[in-house]
């Protein structure tokens, strides 16, 4: 992002920056994600965050710039993070609202996704069998943050899902085939916005995209992060009602299993999932893209 950034301050040809998720925004009425949110932190949260930030990112960004001749970098945000032209956030405004006193060139688009044109995919005959054969499963998926500890995720998502005694679909890459083991389908791979419509709740690390399907399909979520992203992503689903988390470094698999049975009697909110399916993430980016033109 920062040659990139770099570029554009050169060439003069506008800097667009794109994230996941809208909560490096600085406002004067929401903390920061990871503090309480009480109004009246805000200011003092954000000043503390911003210092973080700027002793973490900016020694080498400085140097970077004053090496090109370039303007010098004061802080961390915006300078190193944001545009000053357009900051398109690739989240639903309906599940995380942007703060009123963010400027025009913060925009909470919506989330990103292919159509399903552009997607092929059905289940295989062997997963479209265990779909049809009792209840719809619990999805259980830790996404790409697999790799951190891949026998332990395996295992974790597979002991609580025997102990939760529900059948589920666990998405590992540790199986190059899927295949059926009892009331468990292990399935290396699977769009989610296809398959999680066919699960009765999701199983997951906190990414944004994984976040976002569940809540759109009106699925529950037990979120399991692993870093501090993810963690403010847990805390968004647990605080709209959609489900519930804890840190993946602390689960087990009896309290993963009673995390499970505690969403499966609720459901997200259907205001937010009727107003999440309303939006179009990528419409909106094109539409803002083509003002800058």
């Amino acid at each position: 992002m920062l040659a990139v950034k770099a570029a554009s301050l050169k060439t003069g040809v506008p800097f667009v920056s794109v994230d996941y998720i809208p909560a490096l925004v600085p406002s004067r009425e929401v903390p920061p994600a990871i503090f309480p949110d009480w109004r009246w932190l805000a200011r003092p949260a954000w000043a503390l965050l911003n210092l973080m930030m700027d002793m973490a990112f900016c020694k080498a960004p400085r140097k970077f710039f004053a090496e090109k001749g370039l303007p010098r970098i004061r802080h961390a945000v915006p300078d190193v993070v944001f545009s000053e032209h357009l900051n398109l956030h690739a989240s639903s405004p309906s599940f995380w609202p942007p703060a009123s006193d963010w400027s025009d060139i913060h925009c909470a688009c919506g989330e990103f996704f292919m159509p399903d044109a552009a997607e092929p995919w059905q289940p295989s005959a062997r997963l479209q069998t265990f779909l049809d054969d009792g209840p719809k499963p619990v999805l259980f998926s830790l996404g790409s943050w697999e790799h951190m500890a891949p026998e332990r995720v395996q295992t974790l998502l597979a002991e609580s899902a025997r102990h939760a005694k529900v059948r589920a679909i666990i998405q590992t890459k540790t199986r190059e085939e899927e295949g059926r083991d009892g009331d468990l389908f292990f399935l290396p791979w699977a769009p989610h916005r296809r398959l999680i419509p066919s699960c009765s709740a999701v199983v997951h690390h906190g990414g944004a995209g994984t976040t976002h399907m569940a809540l759109r399909a009106g699925k529950p979520s037990v979120v399991l992060p692993f870093i501090i992203e993810q963690r403010a992503w847990a805390k968004r689903v647990a605080k709209v009602g959609g489900g519930a988390w804890m840190s993946f470094w602390r689960a087990r698999p009896e309290n993963v299993s009673a995390l499970v049975h505690e969403v499966m009697t609720t459901a997200p909110p259907t205001e937010l999932v009727s107003a999440m399916a309303q939006e179009d993430g990528t419409g909106v980016a094109v539409q803002r893209l083509e003002r800058l033109g």
